[in-house]
């Protein structure tokens, strides 16, 4: 059985503008909120503090969390 891994994803605003990061698969590119995977034993704050220095190479202050959704790719069927 393959265990659940939890990503976190960060909304940073600055003059009214929401950072984004672009992504490119085979088929099109998408937008999406900078952040990421949670690896074993890590603090969710930890993890997001991690990729967006990966991703975008900052360290941001992280505040409180505004969403969270259940999402098992498994579960869903893509068009």
């Amino acid at each position: 059985m393959n265990s659940i891994r939890n990503s976190a994803k960060a909304i940073i605003i600055k003059n009214g503008k929401v950072l984004l990061t672009k992504n490119k698969s085979q088929l099109e590119v998408f937008y999406l909120l900078p952040g990421g995977g949670q690896n074993k034993f890590e603090r969710l704050e930890d993890a997001l503090r991690r990729e967006c220095r990966e991703e975008i190479g900052v360290d941001i202050e992280v505040g409180d969390i505004v969403f969270i959704r259940e999402y098992i790719g498994r579960n869903h069927q893509f068009a």
